[in-house]
C-alpha cells in the first residue's frame, strides 16, 4: 500500500508540472460559438452549468440503492434535478425540446447505466472544447441530452409514473430552495433539505 501512495504522490506531482490555466481557458467560457452565432455570456454559463449538473445528477442517479426502501422515491427525486439541468441547458441553446430531440436519439438499453454514459459524453465534448480548443461538438451534446431524456421518459412510462409530478415536486423543491432565483449562497445553504 504504502508503495502505491507513493507512486500516487510521484505522479500527481509530475501532473502538475504539466498543467498550466491559461486565460484563453477563462476566455472560452465567456462566448460559446454555436454554428455562425455566439452564445450571450449568461447562455454559455448556463449551458456549462447544465451540463455539469446532468453529469452530476447522473452520478447520483446510478448511486440510487435499488435495495433501499425509498429506492423509487430517491430515484425519481435525482430525475427531477438531472430534468431541472436539461431544462436549463436547452434555454442556453435557446432550442425547444423538440428541436433537441430532432438531433437524433437512441436507446440503447433498460439500465441506468445509459443516462451516466450520457453525461459523459457531454463532459468529453465540454473538455475538448474548454481545454484543447476544439469546437464545441453540439450536436453531440444535443444527442447524449436527447438520450438521456428519452431514457428517462421511456422509465416512467414502463413504471406508469406521473412525470409530471416528479418534475412539480421537483420545482417545489427548488423555489423553497431558491426563493427569488438561484444563488451560490442559497445552493449551499440548501434550506429544503
Amino acid at each position: 500500500m504504502e508503495s502505491t501512495l507513493n507512486t500516487l504522490n510521484w505522479y500527481a506531482k509530475q501532473a502538475q508540472r504539466t498543467y498550466c490555466f491559461q486565460e484563453e481557458v477563462l476566455e472560452r467560457t465567456r462566448n460559446i460559438q454555436v454554428g455562425e452565432a455566439l452564445l450571450t455570456e449568461d447562455d454559455s454559463q448556463r449551458l456549462m452549468h447544465g451540463i455539469l449538473g446532468m453529469s452530476g445528477e447522473a452520478g447520483e442517479i446510478t448511486s440510487c440503492n435499488s435495495e433501499a426502501d425509498n429506492f423509487e422515491d430517491s430515484l425519481w427525486k435525482e430525475i427531477g434535478d438531472w430534468m431541472w439541468y436539461f431544462a436549463a441547458a436547452v434555454k442556453a441553446l435557446d432550442k425547444s425540446i423538440a428541436g433537441i430531440f430532432a438531433s437524433g436519439y437512441a436507446i440503447h438499453s433498460d439500465q441506468v447505466m445509459h443516462i451516466t454514459i450520457s453525461s459523459n459524453a457531454m463532459i468529453e465534448s465540454l473538455k475538448k472544447w474548454l481545454y484543447y480548443g476544439k469546437p464545441m461538438d453540439l450536436l453531440e451534446i444535443e444527442k447524449a441530452m436527447a438520450n438521456a431524456c428519452a431514457w428517462i421518459w421511456e422509465k416512467a412510462d414502463y413504471n406508469e409514473i406521473n412525470l409530471r409530478e416528479i418534475l412539480e415536486g421537483n420545482i417545489a423543491k427548488l423555489q423553497k430552495r431558491f426563493p427569488i432565483k438561484f444563488t451560490a449562497a442559497d445552493a449551499i445553504a440548501r434550506v429544503d433539505a
